[in-house]
């Protein structure tokens, strides 16, 4: 083992370096030193067992090596001064491998495959998570109540993510589009993450279920798109959530108990009769939207009339609807104030009918 210090009287500028020939750090060989801030692992290195740098506080850097394959069991847990991680060909990040690196702001991992038990659980200040498409397996906790991560992307490898993998964490952005394999996603994956905003499933995936709290307290996620071949939303998915919006898949057979409860910007939908819904899925819950139910259509002249809600013409090729109460509106101009307000624009009446409106061709004179 070889220690370089560039001042041998000060402990922070002192780097460890591994030597040459070995191939795994065993259990425990540096923990909790904190005589080093930075480590230099050399080539030829394949694994870091349990516990081998654990508790090493003072430790900001290390170089992986692109040997190395497997970083294990709490590997490198509460050091709470290691800022980045490039995991270059690491495979395996074991369970609590990271736990608890306080001041960890970015993680590139362009080979990991598997992401263990609660390995970067707590990394109060993560906000990068780069180069994750390889990913094959997300288990349980992986980042639970991490930082400000803005945005993971995941491949098309992707399986499973496990139980509570981003629970109360403050992720952003989950991209799922190329995970067209995907099979299952465990109970409470996203609960209390209150900066989530998207997950975007591909359109067609193998998953069947969508388990409990998956999405609960979710308050900043507006709409989703639940991808075809799932069968069951389960209890309380979107409980107390934030969402409007919900695209159904044809193959949905079954809504649970409380699955939608208390989410009062969402509108009960209209479902097939081949649904199977809890007599409790949507309370809390506002009532189904006019726009949903059946619609007429209206034939009406608008020459020189005005859309009062954005204050521009009526343009034949922008969809028109008009309200019982008869004042019209460019449609989704109407369903924007629909949400807000379930009454006219103009004259506040209460809003119980909507009816296209379907504008008479003009023919052009034959010039004789």
């Amino acid at each position: 083992m070889e220690i370089i210090a560039k001042d041998k009287n000060d402990c922070k500028n002192i780097t460890l370096r591994i030597p040459d020939g070995t191939k795994t750090i065993k259990n425990g060989a540096f923990a909790q030193c904190n005589w080093f801030d930075s480590v230099f692992i050399p080539e030829g290195v394949e694994k870091i067992e349990e516990s081998a740098f654990s508790f090493c506080t003072n430790l900001k850097k290390v170089h992986f090596p692109y040997s190395l394959l497997e970083i294990g069991i709490s590997a490198f847990i509460g050091c709470s001064k290691l800022d980045n991680l490039q995991l270059k060909n690491v495979r395996i990040v074991g369970p609590n491998a990271f736990a608890r690196c306080g001041h960890l702001t970015d993680v590139d991992m362009p080979n990991v495959e598997v992401i263990y038990y609660r390995a970067f659980y707590m990394c109060v200040s993560l906000e990068s998570v780069t180069n994750a498409t390889k990913v094959q397996y997300l288990r349980k906790e992986a980042f639970a109540h991490a930082g400000n991560i803005t945005f993971v992307k995941f491949g098309e490898p992707l399986r499973s993510i496990d139980d509570g993998a981003f629970k109360y964490s403050g992720v952003h952005c989950v991209l799922l589009e190329d995970a067209t394999q995907f099979k299952s996603m465990g109970p409470s994956v996203f609960q209390n993450c209150e900066f989530l905003a998207l997950v975007n499933f591909a359109a067609q995936t193998k998953m069947k279920t969508l388990r409990n709290k998956t999405f609960r307290n979710c308050f900043n996620m507006k709409k989703i798109h639940v991808p075809e071949g799932v069968t069951t939303i389960s209890s309380n998915v979107f409980q107390h959530s934030a969402i409007r919006e919900v695209k159904f898949p044809s193959t949905l057979k079954k809504i649970a108990r409380r699955a939608f409860s208390n989410c009062s910007d969402f509108r009960i939908p209209i479902l097939s009769v081949d649904v199977s819904v809890d007599p409790t899925s949507f309370i809390g819950c506002r009532p189904t939207s006019v726009f949903d139910l059946s619609v007429t259509t209206k034939h009406l002249e608008l020459d020189d009339k005005i859309c009062s809600i954005c204050i521009e013409t009526f343009e034949n090729e922008v969809p028109i609807c008009t309200f019982k109460c008869g004042h019209v509106f460019h449609t989704e101009c109407a369903k924007e104030w629909y949400f807000k307000s379930d009454t006219c624009a103009n004259c506040r009446q209460e809003v119980e009918k909507v009816e296209d409106v379907e504008r008479p061709t003009k023919r052009r004179k034959m010039v004789q």
